[in-house]
């Protein structure tokens, strides 16, 4: 999850400061390569961490995940495109960047205090 988390901050900010010109149009490209990796190594992880953890109680984890990336999904295009458009690629891309790296230090709190926090759930088996 941590190296999905940089290369989705990190694909994010280079896609927003390359794809307008005079930047070659394979830059752009590139980019999307590195946020569609880092993205899916994020859900990913994300998912296997739940069903891992929620042993039980995996499919109502898993179903709350994917309704809140599907909701994300449907309403992000809402806000972009005005927003692209009133401030540029460069900025409007790079807005989406700063959120995505508010989150970033995360796995890393994981890696760190994962056992600590999984222990204060009721709902992790005590097993952990």
């Amino acid at each position: 999850m941590a190296i999905g988390a940089v290369l989705l901050v990190a694909g994010l900010f280079w896609l927003a400061w390359t794809a307008d010109s005079p930047h070659h149009w394979v830059l752009p490209c590139i980019a999307s390569v590195f946020v569609g990796c880092g993205f899916n190594i994020v859900f990913l992880q994300c998912v296997n961490f739940l069903i891992d953890v929620y042993k039980i109680y995996a499919a109502s984890a898993t179903a709350a995940t994917t309704l809140l990336r599907s909701l994300m999904a449907a309403g992000l295009p809402l806000a972009a495109k005005p927003m692209v458009q009133g401030v540029g690629i460069g900025p409007g891309v790079s807005m989406i960047a700063v959120v995505a790296t508010a989150p970033l230090p995360v796995p890393f709190l994981f890696i760190k205090y994962g056992k600590r926090i999984r222990r204060l759930s009721k709902l992790a088996p005590d097993d952990l």
